[in-house]
């Protein structure tokens, strides 16, 4: 199984790009399944360890362990990974900071590596008018969040690449999916 990591800002279109991602895949005779991160309850701490944990002892524990029960695919699309959990520490006190890359570095050595993380983007205005479309604020932490994912060391680090989604979406889509049969060594 091979793993595309669609990560980015929220409001970046990673949901939609995962789902296209998928069906084009799909469309072309390979068996890919969406993996999305459901944010916490809301009963739940909206705290960024609280959140960084959900996803990792929640969402990605349970799917990995799916996955090594044989529920397995030959592509996951990914709706964000643990580099989430690096970007969100970033606005995170000293101490929650240093806890949340440790978390990430976990999960490193447990989950598989992606052929592929990328890092969806668009201008601020953009991005402000998508989220608040949807009927909630723009917050600090998504502009603290912002400055990490647009950050070319991080990205390098990464291995990512930055695709501007402020761009009309079938372009975007063709785009990601190049990138994806790219990675995936399908020409």
């Amino acid at each position: 199984m091979k793993l595309i990591a669609v990560d980015g800002n929220h409001g970046s279109g990673k949901s939609h790009h995962v789902r296209a991602l998928v069906a084009a895949l799909c469309a072309r005779g390979i068996h890919a399944r969406a993996f999305h991160h459901a944010p916490p309850p809301m009963d739940r701490p909206r705290d960024p360890w609280s959140v960084a944990l959900h996803y990792a002892a929640v969402r990605r524990a349970a799917w990995w362990q799916a996955v090594r029960e044989g529920h397995e695919v030959d592509v996951m699309v990914a709706d964000r990974w643990v580099h989430s959990t690096e970007v969100v520490g970033c606005d995170a006190d000293t101490h929650a900071r240093d806890a949340m890359f440790a978390l990430a570095r976990l999960e490193r050595t447990m989950l598989p590596t992606p052929a592929l993380v990328a890092v969806l983007d668009a201008p601020d205005a953009t991005l402000n008018a998508r989220i608040l479309a949807r009927g909630v604020p723009v917050t600090d932490t998504d502009r603290a969040c912002r400055e990490v994912y647009r950050n070319a060391a991080v990205l390098r680090v990464w291995g990512a690449v930055r695709v501007d989604t402020a761009r009309p979406v079938e372009v975007v889509e063709a785009d990601v999916l190049a990138l994806a049969l790219r990675a995936l060594g399908v020409g």
